[in-house]
This record gives structure tokens, C-alpha cells and sequence, in this order.
């Protein structure tokens, strides 16, 4: 077993750096796969150079800096997957708040209107969010892009409405009908299409259109269609 001199170390550095290897935390831990094949493997008579350009073949498979880019691309696929978590428990967390606002309008209970505002912005920061992984995921299909799209501009509309309706702003009620309508009558039927070319399980795509399907017409429900959709 040989010990690496700071030069050797130096060197494997250097050379980890020209081939495109920038990552801190990458460098370093090739680096001491590195010296350790090298300390390992390596006898006293093998010339030093030599030996390090024969095992670099096996870090990669075309180049050493393909590895970094495995990296960076696992590191946005552990931001998405975070990005993910926090958004479904947002959008459950305000489906809850909107729902039951809902229930408490129909059934004229006190505190729906704070129940349903208290939804709004983050109805917004869940769009916001969507529409990010949306944008920025290549791997899914231009539909769901699509459709991520339509239900990032449907939460748009329906919480600027809700702003708007609080702050006694015109155009309150066409921007939330409208959201509601473009659920109900465009983002319902593309989903449920595209879904079932994706999946076999039929009564779990009809399921779920079904509840988004209802969770509009409840919605649209609430309005006052006898009040002007104008100012």
C-alpha cells in the first residue's frame, strides 16, 4: 500500500477540475475514491500518472463531468419531490379550509366567509408552485404540462376573484365564474381523457373527475348568478 503525496493529491484535483467538475461536495468525494483506489492498488513501482489515467475510465462512461451532471440532475429531482410534498399538504390544508367554508355558506353557519378568504392565498403560493414544477419538469407530457397549466390559471382566477370580492373590487364574480367554468367544462373532460390513455384502473380516473366535477358545481353554486357579472 502506497501514501499519496500532497502533489499526487494536488494533481487528482487539478485534474478533476479540467473535466468539468465544479460541485465542492462532488469534488471531494471523488477525490478520495480516487486516492483511495490509487493507495490501495497502486504498487511502488507503478509509475503514478499512468496508473491515475488507467482507473479514471471507470468513473464515467463518455466523460468524468457526465457524473456531475447525474448529480445536479438528482438534486432537482429531490427539490421536485420536496416541492411535491409541500404542495399537496398546501393544496389539501386549503381544500379543507374551502370546503368547509362551502358547507358553512350553504348551511348559514357563522365564520364562512373567513374559512373560505383564509383559502385564498394558498390557493395562490399552490399555484405558484405548480406552475414551477410544471415549467421546469421536462419528463412529463406536453398534456400534463397542459393541464398543469389550465389549473394553475383556474387557482389564479378563482383566488384573485375571492381577493377581489373581499376588497369590493369590480369584476369579482366573472373572474371566480369563470374559474369554475373552465374547471367544469374544459380541465374535468382533458383530464379524465388523458388519464384514461395513461391508466387501466377506470373507476379511479372516474372517481377522481367525478370529484373535481362536483367540487365545481359546488362552487358555482355559491354564486348569485342575479347579481351582475359586471360592474
Amino acid at each position: 500500500m502506497v501514501s499519496l503525496t500532497d502533489e499526487q493529491v494536488d494533481f487528482i484535483r487539478k485534474e478533476i477540475e479540467s473535466h468539468g467538475i465544479s460541485l465542492p461536495d462532488l469534488q471531494a468525494n471523488l477525490i478520495d475514491h480516487m486516492c483511495t483506489i490509487i493507495e490501495n492498488e497502486m504498487s511502488e513501482n507503478d509509475d503514478f500518472h499512468s496508473f491515475f489515467y488507467s482507473i479514471l475510465p471507470r468513473f464515467f462512461h463518455d466523460n468524468l463531468h457526465e457524473i456531475e451532471m447525474e448529480t445536479i440532475q438528482l438534486i432537482h429531482q429531490q427539490k421536485f419531490k420536496h416541492m411535491k410534498k409541500i404542495l399537496s399538504y398546501l393544496l389539501a390544508f386549503s381544500s379543507f379550509l374551502l370546503v368547509t367554508g362551502c358547507i358553512f355558506k350553504i348551511l348559514h353557519l357563522a365564520g364562512a366567509a373567513m374559512l373560505i378568504v383564509s383559502s385564498l392565498p394558498l390557493m395562490l403560493i399552490g399555484a405558484i408552485l405548480s406552475a414551477l414544477i410544471g415549467i421546469k419538469q421536462e419528463s412529463i407530457s406536453k398534456t400534463q404540462k397542459t393541464l398543469t397549466s389550465l389549473i394553475t390559471l383556474i387557482v389564479f382566477l378563482f383566488a384573485f376573484g375571492g381577493i377581489f370580492k373581499v376588497q369590493h373590487w369590480p369584476f369579482a364574480n366573472i373572474l371566480m365564474i369563470s374559474s369554475v367554468l373552465l374547471l367544469c367544462l374544459i380541465y374535468v373532460p382533458l383530464y379524465f381523457m388523458h388519464q384514461r390513455k395513461l391508466s387501466n384502473d377506470a373507476w379511479t380516473v372516474g372517481l377522481n373527475s367525478f370529484l373535481f366535477l362536483l367540487a365545481g358545481i359546488t362552487l358555482f353554486l355559491l354564486f348569485d348568478l342575479r347579481a351582475p357579472l359586471f360592474p
